[in-house]
């Protein structure tokens, strides 16, 4: 059956490859389909971290709730007619829109041409044209918001392993070397010395593809998760002395410090952080996950005119959302993916983001890693196609 299917992947290609008509056609519908889901993805970068339906209410302006008819809702063509703005109240509409549906028409491209290039099997396209959206959304959510939703890693998650288990090249299974020849030479042969090929199990390409995408999502997330919390140990808190005493104020939500807002949940992100606050007068304020105290009392609320002279903040060294996006890319693309998408991710996130780190007055700052893993991905699939 799997002999029989390639046979007609191959066959499929060739018609393509030999048929410049329909080769056009097709990649243009590729990328025209990039640029739909897009625009899709567009609904969930706003939607989603702010706690809305992606299905209801239909597409409307955010500011006047006006409609958005069909025929205005043509990807990159309908934000150019408008000319960047509401055809209803004026106001401008974010070119984030237009930059992410072309984004994905072009990835979507990219990923087309490394197929035709590399003449991989067409059974690999479903799960990358699944795993590109996944890595766009999160990481626009990441940069905009500072975080990723577990509703999308989870999603990545179930989508890699489940699209593993059905394409079993997608992992490089029945076709060595076809994507990651590390994989090929020492994890395959690993998970068939261990399955036995006299086990009901043994000789299952789709039973070796699922194992080894999910020891890509465990190594992904297992990993990213042990460095979380090896960083908490060494890293947790951030300690800070002032000379003279600065404003400090706490209405629940917003911490001021020194006439500088931050939202309590920046710091608090396991019920175990706490943040301290020593007063002039040498009262101890302390703020948790459920907790509120002065000098290890319980209180509702806290007096006016608090003046701080130093405090104690937790911090972290990376998200969990990050440990989970690196797992959903290891379901996608197996353990040897998981690991060069990291390694590439962290290469990519020094090099552009520690000068910006040493210049900025800021001793805090937010990277968003979930950018770079998407970026390790992208390199690591235009390495592997051989165009550089």
């Amino acid at each position: 059956m799997r002999l029989w299917a390639a046979d007609k992947e191959g066959q499929m290609m060739e018609m393509l490859i030999n048929d410049p008509l329909m080769l056009a056609v097709t990649t243009l519908f590729i990328f025209w389909l990039g640029c739909c889901i897009g625009s899709f993805l567009n609904v969930c970068i706003w939607r989603i971290p702010r706690g809305e339906s992606i299905v209801h209410p239909p597409s409307h302006c955010p500011v006047c709730n006006d409609a958005i008819p069909f025929y205005l809702n043509v990807p990159i063509l309908s934000w150019c007619m408008l000319r960047g703005k509401c055809r209803s109240c004026k106001t401008p509409i974010s070119p984030r829109y237009v930059i992410v549906e072309l984004l994905v028409g072009l990835l979507y491209l990219l990923i087309w041409g490394v197929v035709l290039y590399k003449k991989l099997p067409l059974s690999v396209l479903p799960g990358w044209l699944t795993l590109a959206p996944i890595l766009v959304t999160c990481s626009f959510i990441d940069i905009e918001k500072h975080i990723i939703p577990n509703k999308l890693t989870y999603f990545g998650v179930a989508a890699g392993l489940i699209f593993s288990g059905f394409f079993p090249l997608m992992q490089g299974v029945g076709q060595p070397g076809v994507l990651f020849p590390l994989q090929n030479e020492f994890f395959l042969p690993l998970v068939k010395r261990v399955l036995g090929a006299t086990s009901p199990l043994g000789g299952s390409e789709q039973v070796e593809s699922l194992i080894l995408s999910f020891a890509g999502f465990a190594f992904g997330y297992l990993f990213l998760m042990l460095f979380i919390e090896c960083g908490k140990l060494l890293m947790g808190k951030e300690l800070v002395k002032v000379k003279d005493a600065v404003e400090f104020t706490f209405d629940g939500e917003t911490l001021g410090l020194g006439g500088e807002a931050h939202l309590l949940s920046a710091f608090i992100m396991r019920k175990s952080d706490k943040v301290v606050v020593t007063l002039e007068n040498a009262d101890v304020v302390s703020i948790g996950y459920d907790e509120l105290s002065l000098n290890g009392k319980s209180v509702s609320v806290l007096p006016d005119g608090m003046k701080a002279v130093k405090w104690v903040l937790p911090r972290e060294v990376m998200g969990y959302g990050d440990a989970k996006l690196l797992a959903a890319c290891g379901a996608f693309l197996g353990m040897e993916g998981a690991i060069l998408t990291l390694m590439i991710a962290s290469v990519a996130g020094t090099l552009l983001m520690l000068p910006s780190a040493v210049l900025s007055k800021k001793k805090r700052r937010y990277f968003p890693f979930g950018g770079f893993l998407a970026l390790g991905v992208l390199l690591l699939l235009v390495a592997f196609s051989g165009l550089v």
